[in-house]
């Protein structure tokens, strides 16, 4: 694979990601807004792209919603990665990604220690049921990353 298709893969991952995160907090009550940026300042192994999701107003329900969005980002990748959407398949994905360092100080916190397999499955439902959705805004985020 060239650098092009490496970089053009990580940058469909991490729209995905933030606008998974995103929908999740709009779909829980609240609002917030994606933002991916070429990372320019990479070190050797860090991916070519970066974002971020900023809460501008968070949900009041449910009580876990941190929770469901620090797992949103990692849910949807891997949704969208077409690499299956069984709950338990996405929970192995994201504890070999907590165990190998692979998660964001941010998702971490926001996931927090408690997170099970029942969160897992109620944020794929979420991603599920407005996949169009996450779909149209990640393409959207994509072209206006890319452009930048």
């Amino acid at each position: 694979m060239t650098e092009d298709e490496i970089s053009a893969r990580e940058l469909r991952a991490a729209c995905v990601h933030e606008c998974a995160h995103a929908l999740v907090v709009h779909l829980l009550g609240g609002y917030g807004i994606a933002h991916v940026w070429r990372n320019t300042q990479r070190a050797p192994g860090e991916k070519a792209w970066a974002g971020q999701c900023r809460m501008l107003g968070e949900p009041t329900a449910p009580a876990h919603w941190r929770r469901l969005v620090g797992l949103a980002g990692l849910v949807g990748e891997r949704m969208a990665a077409d690499e299956g959407h069984e709950a338990w398949e996405i929970e192995e994905y994201i504890q070999f990604a907590l165990a190998n360092g692979e998660v964001s100080a941010t998702d971490a916190e926001l996931m927090g220690e408690d997170w099970s397999e029942a969160d897992v499955m109620q944020v794929v439902e979420l991603l599920e049921a407005h996949w169009n959705e996450l779909q149209m805004e990640s393409r959207w985020l994509e072209e206006k990353a890319s452009a930048e």
